[in-house]
C-alpha cells in the first residue's frame, strides 16, 4: 500500500495497492519498488522528481 501524507492536520490518502498471491514471501524488494512506482505515478507531474 502507498499513502500520501497531508501534513499535520490531514490523514493519509491511499494512492496505490499491490495484491500478491497468498504464497508470496514477505519483504520482496521488487514488490516494494512496484508499489512505490504506482504511488508516485498518482502524483501530479509538478510534484514528481526524476
Amino acid at each position: 500500500m502507498g499513502f500520501v501524507d497531508h501534513g499535520r492536520g490531514g490523514s493519509g490518502e491511499p494512492v496505490a495497492g499491490l495484491l500478491r498471491p497468498g504464497n508470496a514471501g514477505c519483504n520482496i524488494a521488487a514488490d516494494r519498488i512496484t508499489a512505490a512506482r504506482l504511488a508516485l505515478a498518482q502524483l501530479p507531474k509538478q510534484y514528481r522528481r526524476g
